[in-house]
């Protein structure tokens, strides 16, 4: 999402730019059913411009450049779900950092 600022409320992911805050993507909300009450709290950008959202109880969700589409990563992927997230990290090789309550992944 450029050089903009995202912020991530309960699905829906605004872009502050310019002075401005709009919608950057809705397609958790939607995906989720609006009236959600799912919280996701933090954001990191990847080096391939793919935005990673985390939260409570849900995993990772890696969406496209876009906004448009995402990747649901889980237990099952080696992310624990029954945990908070509550920072992420992008290393200078790349690497995702998560950090969870008393987990780093």
């Amino acid at each position: 999402a450029d050089d903009a600022l995202l912020l991530a409320t309960d699905g829906r992911i605004f872009r502050y730019q310019d002075g401005q805050v709009v919608p950057w993507s809705s397609v958790l909300y939607e995906h989720f059913g609006r009236g959600t009450t799912r919280l996701f709290r933090t954001l990191a950008s990847l080096s391939d411009g793919r935005i990673v959202v985390a939260g409570l109880l849900d995993g990772l969700f890696v969406l496209d450049r876009d906004g448009a589409r995402f990747e649901r990563f889980a237990e099952r992927d080696g992310i624990p779900v029954r945990r908070m997230a509550s920072a992420m990290y992008v290393d200078t090789h790349g690497d995702l950092w998560l950090a969870q309550e008393r987990t780093i992944v």
